[in-house]
């Protein structure tokens, strides 16, 4: 049964969710929080660069157009969308009926002039809490497919995340999702350390090994795909050397994809995680 107390819990800590996104100027995160979350998100940036050459990013956004499938048919709910993330439009323009939330006006409204711009016909955006009472009774069993990149694990209460995701899915719906994860031995020592003077730590909940057991009771784990695990021991070396660090970057990077697609030891050294979580009816 769903925990009205935890729900009530997490409307609050979105209304400041909200408050501390629609803050942001000009879409800037680097400045926003005090000096040690700013530091961590640096760090976090600096990566990009070693992401893009390998191309980590194109990998996972190539995972999740196979794993989204044919969408002419099909209502998908874009969760946390904020002003569109990388395959909004894409998924908009395929989709039967799409559907970007996010708790930000500013970004939904941005999404919303994009879609209109696109001239994308039975594709919305607003701002709107998901967990709220309102949303999950008009869409109850009405989405085929939720999309939900870097989202889940902004929810303190996991469990009854799951339960509202299960609801507003249709009977065989399924979710695609990413987000960090919080399995790595060194990298949960760093976290412990880092997490007291995080400016967000109200809605940051990296995956653990629980989560994926959370999951497991309301949706089955179709598919499942680590990144960054042996990859990320590369990134030293790519910014000393970087033609030698993409050379060996790149054997690390099809090691993880090959061995890092089943629950096990070479997922938990993942600093990420996405997933197809096809629904299990009750």
């Amino acid at each position: 049964m769903e925990n009205v107390s935890n729900v009530d819990e997490m409307l609050l800590i979105n209304k400041r969710q909200k408050l501390y996104y629609e803050d942001i100027k000009d879409g800037n995160l680097v400045n926003k929080g005090n000096f040690l979350t700013q530091l961590w998100r640096k760090a976090r940036r600096s990566q990009q660069a070693f992401r893009t050459e390998i191309k980590v990013n194109e990998y996972i956004y190539s995972l999740h157009n196979e794993w989204l499938g044919d969408l002419r048919n099909k209502a998908v709910l874009d969760l946390g969308c904020y002003d569109g993330n990388h395959l909004s439009l894409s998924i908009a323009q395929k989709a039967k009926y799409y559907l970007g939330i996010d708790l930000s006006e500013p970004a939904t409204e941005i999404l919303a002039n994009k879609l209109r711009n696109q001239n994308i016909k039975n594709a919305y955006a607003k701002a709107v809490d998901f967990l709220s009472a309102e949303f999950q009774q008009e869409y109850k069993g009405k989405f085929d497919v939720i999309y939900a990149h870097s989202v889940l694990h902004h929810f303190k209460y996991f469990d009854d995340l799951l339960l509202k995701c299960h609801s507003i899915l249709k009977e065989d719906g399924y979710i695609i999702s990413l987000d960090p994860l919080q399995t790595n031995n060194t990298m949960n020592f760093i976290r412990y350390l880092y997490r007291p003077f995080q400016s967000d730590k109200d809605w940051e909940y990296p995956f653990k090994k629980e989560s994926l057991a959370q999951i497991k009771k309301y949706f089955k784990i179709e598919n499942v795909q680590g990144m960054m695990g042996k990859t990320k021991l590369a990134i030293p070396l790519f910014f000393i050397n970087k033609k030698l660090g993409l050379k060996v970057a790149g054997k690390f990077f099809n090691h993880d994809k090959a061995y890092a697609n089943n629950e096990g030891k070479a997922l938990y050294d993942c600093l990420q995680i996405t997933m197809k979580l096809k629904r299990i009816p009750f």
